[in-house]
């Protein structure tokens, strides 16, 4: 896979939408970052330059709930994350949160392992809301692992008995244990 890391691309001549409102402008990105934003700017004899005349420019997409080769337990998604994140990438897309469902048995840690193992192949940033499904009194202190692996949301279902149910004594344990962890 191409790491685009230190790629330099000029987006030229675009509308680019900003949160502020649209703008005629070209944009600048170094690596992973935006680096300006004007009428004209200049092009290195690296640059990668794509013309945008007559086209909106989406800096930053976030979608923020997407299911990447859902796994129901019962059901699988025939995309990928390589499928998945590409088309997300041809919308606009340059970052989705996805889930990491916690299946019975695994710690939470397991859980979001596992599917960090099975995004290596997104061409895109992704991060993950944790779907805690299992997690019986006492366990509560696995929820301290989640910001340090860079996933501090927790999605719970009060629905879908038996696979994902959470009981309101689960409910109300996690987030007391979330206020105390903040």
């Amino acid at each position: 896979m191409k790491s685009y890391s230190s790629q330099t691309t000029l987006i030229q001549g675009g509308t680019l939408v900003t949160p502020e409102g649209t703008l005629e402008a070209d944009l600048l990105v170094q690596g992973e970052r935006i680096r300006a934003i004007g009428r004209g700017l200049p092009a290195a004899p690296d640059t990668i330059v794509i013309e945008a005349d007559g086209l909106l420019v989406l800096p930053g997409v976030i979608d923020s709930h997407t299911h990447i080769a859902l796994d129901t337990g019962i059901y699988r998604t025939p995309d990928d994350w390589y499928i998945g994140t590409r088309a997300a990438a041809c919308g606009g897309v340059t970052t989705v949160v996805d889930f990491a469902t916690q299946f019975p048995g695994q710690t939470l840690r397991q859980a979001v392992e596992a599917r960090l193992e099975e995004a290596q192949d997104a061409v895109i940033d992704y991060t993950f809301h944790v779907m805690v499904t299992d997690l019986p009194p006492g366990r509560e202190g696995e929820l301290t692992v989640l910001a340090e692996l860079g996933t501090p949301s927790i999605k719970l279902y009060t629905t879908y008995r038996p696979n994902y149910y959470a009981d309101d004594a689960t409910v109300l344990r996690l987030m007391e244990t979330a206020a105390r962890l903040g």
